[in-house]
């Protein structure tokens, strides 16, 4: 007889944490799968030389002009997500050479590629800086002007969708964006988004 009981009382038991999990399935729906958020960054084709004071010069495979992207983020009204390197750290800086070229054409790099939330967006953000632009025979120090804080925001919106590759390509103007300014020359980078694309597979 207690046994029967006992059977009697785990079967009851075990129909009431049955229903009480149903009940907590059907109270919470699942949360989305993330998207994949790449932003590259490439050189303007168009610009292949400089003049500086009377010389002119065009760019070779040695020229260097780092330019330097952090702190990225992209916005969806007041909220924000953080963009990092790659999926498998935290690092939010990466530095390119934006003169390297590879077959007379600029190289594209990638400065971000991380997971954000699913859904629509309306700016992208980050910091962008250079210290040095060496082309030919010629080190030129760059810096921004007193007062800015190198920090960019631009706005356009987009699209972000779960498990899908959304790439937003940037472009900036390198020698555009170096100004002579008495004896300095000050960095005011010309940069803007070319194009937004996706990519299902994320490649």
């Amino acid at each position: 007889m207690m046994k029967k009981k006992c059977g009697n009382l785990l079967i009851f038991f075990c129909v009431c944490l049955a229903t009480m999990v149903n009940e907590c399935d059907m109270g919470i729906e699942p949360s989305p799968e993330p998207g994949l958020l790449r932003v590259t960054l490439t050189a303007d084709s168009s610009e292949t030389f400089v003049v500086v004071v009377k010389d002119t010069f065009v760019v070779a495979q040695e020229d260097i002009f780092g330019i330097t992207i952090s702190q990225g983020k992209v916005y969806r009204d007041e909220n924000l997500a953080y963009l990092y390197n790659n999926m498998y750290s935290y690092e939010t800086e990466s530095t390119s050479n934006i003169l390297k070229r590879e077959q007379d054409k600029y190289n594209r790099y990638i400065v971000y590629n991380s997971y954000v939330p699913p859904g629509d967006y309306d700016a992208l953000e980050f910091s962008i800086t250079a210290s040095e632009l060496k082309i030919g025979n010629m080190v030129i120090p760059v810096s921004y002007p007193s007062g800015m804080n190198g920090i960019k925001k631009l706005e356009h919106t987009f699209k972000v969708k779960s498990n899908v590759c959304t790439e937003i390509r940037l472009i900036i103007k390198p020698f555009s964006s170096v100004m002579r300014y008495r004896d300095s020359y000050q960095f005011l980078p010309q940069i803007e988004i070319e194009s937004i694309c996706e990519n299902v597979d994320g490649e």
